[in-house]
């Protein structure tokens, strides 16, 4: 019997809408002027990445990560009404990269409180040329701290020129959003990158429905003595100013889990305006609202150092974005503005914008 027929629907509703109009080209060229200031300000700075292939500029977020190997994994259960693109065929598997990385526009050391990222390349087509690809960007918080693109821009610019004026700032530019900015800002302590949850934060669509999508682990990373293990191992390494205790911990905990770990990506359809409200960033579509259904297996492995300094030297001359993308189209005016943005970030650090889904 076909598995996949006897797989229900995911609940959820055709009737969404998107409001591109409340953003405008001037707002987008203002955004991009301001990533490139940014970009402009960390390159005088920062650190630059650990590998003499690194580009003079860095990304303007999430400018420290790390690649490794993966193969993307489609579920012979799907619900129908989600098999759409490469989710059509259940068992389907793809080679993939992934990239975990610091949200942080600088390179800076692990032990500084912020959020974490993940984005997953998959490449549809094996051997083909970088066009056939699919990114998926993810972050360890299931909302955004800005609202809006404008928000985000805003706040992030402010934390760059001095983590400590930055409340004040917020305050006085968005002073009824201070505390729930300031609150998502600082809940942002991980322990590792193998046992956090990473969510889109934007919707996109899936044939006639609005979707988000998660992946979270499915590797015990909590049990027995590798849990206590780490836990100890993160603070000593923290106390010691170790820069890339995180990468460190990640690897060594792969070690020990057989040389790979495995994650469920997760997708969720939207609802309502009450419960899953389109625009808004900053507002989480909670499970209890719109459910989720698992779609396929993400196993993330261990390559050897020489295969992590190659891995890592290409990973950077790439350009990841939630346009590189060939049946998944992002929505939304967030979305909207990462368009330009993203590929305009890329093109000043000498990364590689693809042209998908443009």
């Amino acid at each position: 019997m076909d598995t996949q027929s006897t797989v229900a629907d995911l609940p959820g509703s055709k009737d969404w809408k998107e409001h591109i109009k409340e953003i405008d080209q001037a707002d987008i060229e203002k955004m991009v002027g301001e990533i490139h200031r940014i970009q402009t300000r960390v390159a005088d700075k920062a650190v630059k990445p650990p590998h003499d292939a690194g580009p003079s500029f860095q990304r303007g977020f999430h400018a420290k990560g790390f690649g490794m190997p993966a193969r993307f994994i489609i579920r012979e259960d799907v619900p129908p009404n989600l098999r759409v693109g490469f989710f059509a065929e259940g068992g389907n598997t793809f080679n993939a990269l992934v990239r975990f990385s610091n949200a942080i526009s600088v390179n800076r050391n692990d032990i500084k409180p912020d959020q974490r990222g993940l984005a997953i390349r998959i490449f549809l087509i094996e051997g083909s040329t970088d066009e056939n690809v699919q990114d998926f960007l993810m972050t360890n918080t299931p909302v955004s701290f800005g609202k809006d693109a404008r928000q985000f821009l805003d706040v992030s610019s402010f934390l760059l020129e001095s983590e400590i004026s930055a409340p004040l700032k917020i305050l006085f530019k968005f002073p009824g959003d201070l505390f729930r900015i300031l609150a998502q800002l600082t809940n942002v302590h991980s322990r590792s990158f193998a046992s956090e949850r990473y969510w889109s934060r934007t919707p996109f669509q899936i044939g006639e429905y609005a979707m988000k999508f998660m992946v979270q682990p499915t590797t015990d990373v909590e049990s027995g003595g590798l849990a206590a293990r780490y836990s100890k191992a993160s603070k000593v390494a923290a106390k010691l100013g170790k820069r890339n205790y995180l990468r460190d911990e990640l690897k060594a905990r792969m070690q020990d889990a057989g040389q790979s770990l495995k994650f469920d990506f997760r997708i969720q359809l939207y609802q309502n305006e009450q419960t899953t409200p389109f625009e808004n960033a900053s507002k989480e579509w909670k499970e209890t609202d719109a459910p989720f259904a698992s779609v396929a297996e993400l196993e993330i492995t261990n390559p050897d150092e020489k295969e992590q300094t190659n891995l890592d030297e290409e990973i950077e001359k790439m350009a990841f974005s939630p346009w590189n993308t060939q049946d998944f189209k992002p929505l939304g005016a967030m979305n909207e503005a990462r368009k330009l943005v993203y590929d305009q970030s890329a093109e000043k650090r000498g990364g590689c914008p693809l042209k998908l889904g443009r």
